[in-house]
């Protein structure tokens, strides 16, 4: 027989369960060496591959057939997770035994034959996992990075667009101005009528660029929280885009107070100009629009609805989507970025939007996953006293967002 030492670092297993129960073939054995027992899976092995009799109250040394051996000097050597290999038969490969020590000083041995120890099981887990780990960081850097290469992409873009495209169309429309102003007298009317469309085309152009700044910047602005007043930004936005909804004679009502939310001010008020101005642009002919704005669910979500035209609910999924416009109007302005934008901007904040439509009978928005910052009070439940309850206004200055 012959005994050889081999290091396993690993950490020491706490406690052995019932022996007898372990589905591989297990021994405990004093610190002296003297076996204390032996589950039925190692005594079978042992009696059959090796015929070796191992039984408690002998020593392992003397039941294995290898008294000239300190056995116990061995097995305290490569206890700790450890193992021993004991060559019983010159025919077979050695028998390795796994050796565990509990943390207890003067507990027995727990030694294990058959399977991979606990300790190998464990390390090789342990080794999965930060191989997966590794692994998945890397991938969070990668993706970093291509979002960080993304929004510095975004940014050229944005430069390039705002002078490179937008000053060429600004020299266009006013040399198509000069045209008419210095030779229209002796101009056709054809030739005229064609200068006015190239001069609305270039309008148009200029709009759509504007737009797809703006779709940029939604993306890479950064987003800081800070409390916004809410009742306070739509004071704002009724005076500057009063005047264009008076002349479609809307109205804007307020169903009780709004209250505060953690939000990037300018990203917010960009998304609820787009979506008010949309309620206003898409109104149903023949009635005047009403958009309401509400703070609902505890002050968890802001509902915009309105009484215009509304659209199929099977095509809300199309809604978001940029350069999508579900109304076929051309005389409707617009360059199908808007609604693209709130989505990035509602996303951007961690929130969620939805709408819902019907043909003919408004449509509702519904931005959920709002916060209300730390030391504000929660919106008043409608019908309360206060600024902002239930009010029905008639908003003063600018023009309607585009959608």
């Amino acid at each position: 027989m012959s005994i050889s030492a081999e290091d396993d670092d690993g950490p020491l297993p706490r406690s052995a369960p019932p022996i007898e129960t372990l589905p591989y073939g297990a021994l405990l054995v004093s610190r002296k060496g003297e076996v204390l027992a032996v589950n039925p899976v190692a005594a079978d092995v042992l009696a059959r591959l090796y015929g070796r009799s191992v039984r408690p109250g002998h020593t392992l040394a003397d039941s294995l057939g290898t008294p000239d051996r300190d056995l116990a000097a061995d097995i305290r050597a490569a206890a700790s997770g450890g193992s021993i290999a004991l060559r019983l038969r010159p025919d077979l490969p050695p028998l390795r035994v796994e050796v565990g020590a509990s943390r207890d000083a003067g507990a027995p041995f727990l030694l294990t034959i058959g399977p991979p120890s606990r300790t190998d099981r464990a390390f090789s887990a342990l080794r999965r996992q930060l191989s997966d780990s590794t692994a998945a960081a890397a991938r969070e850097r990668q993706l970093r990075r291509q979002i960080e290469d993304s929004h510095a992409a975004l940014e050229r873009f944005a430069s390039v667009a705002a002078h490179d495209l937008r000053q060429p169309l600004r020299n266009i429309e006013l040399l198509l101005q000069f045209l008419t102003e210095d030779f229209g007298p002796d101009l056709p009317q054809p030739a005229l009528d064609l200068v006015g469309r190239a001069r609305s085309s270039a309008q148009r152009l200029e709009k759509l660029i504007a737009s797809l700044l703006d779709h940029a910047r939604a993306g890479t602005e950064a987003v800081d929280p800070v409390p916004v007043d809410l009742d306070a930004l739509m004071d704002e936005i009724e005076m500057e885009f009063g005047p264009a909804f008076a002349a479609a004679g809307a109205t804007l009502r307020r169903d009780g107070p709004l209250g505060h939310v953690a939000a990037a001010p300018v990203l917010l008020r960009q998304s609820l100009e787009n979506l008010i101005g949309n309620a206003v642009k898409y109104a149903q002919p023949g009635r005047p629009p009403v958009v309401t704005i509400a703070r609902r669910d505890n002050g968890r979500t802001l509902e915009i609805a309105d009484n215009g035209r509304g659209f199929a609910q099977e095509e809300a999924g199309r809604l978001f989507a940029p350069f999508v416009r579900l109304q076929s109007d051309s005389e409707i302005e617009g360059s199908g970025i808007g609604l693209a934008n709130v989505r990035t901007i509602v996303e951007r904040h961690g929130w969620t939007i939805r709408a819902e439509g019907e043909p003919g009978n408004g449509a509702t928005f519904r931005i959920s996953g709002l916060r209300t910052p730390a030391g504000a009070d929660p919106p008043e439940r409608p019908g309360a006293a206060g600024r902002g309850a239930d009010r029905d206004l008639v908003a003063a200055g600018g023009a309607a967002g585009d959608g």
